[in-house]
């Protein structure tokens, strides 16, 4: 028996100017952006994601409140990959699993 797999990939365009603005944005869900971005999200359903254009902080606590708030709007993704960006520093192969 086969199962099919659903891939995709989402240009979030949820890139802020300064440090920790994602996150604090994510949190009390008002944000019609981001909102937008997880409704697409949780009615696609896919099994892997990747995420484009999405502010990355090295603690994770913008991907993690992203996770959260997609469990909540109805699509939980029980894995996170955060890899360190490319314009960050030359140690592209340092990649963390949350």
């Amino acid at each position: 028996m086969s199962q099919t797999v659903r891939l995709a990939t989402y240009t979030t365009v949820l890139e802020c100017t300064a440090p920790r603005l994602l996150f604090r944005d994510i949190l009390p869900g008002k944000d019609q952006q981001i909102r937008a971005v997880l409704k697409v999200i949780a009615q696609t359903k896919p099994n892997i994601l990747a995420l484009q254009s999405f502010d990355w902080d090295a603690q994770f606590r913008a991907a993690r409140a992203f996770k959260d708030a997609l469990n909540a709007a109805g699509w939980a993704m029980p894995y996170l990959l955060v890899p360190r960006p490319k314009t960050l520093g030359p140690k592209p192969w340092q990649i963390r699993a949350i």
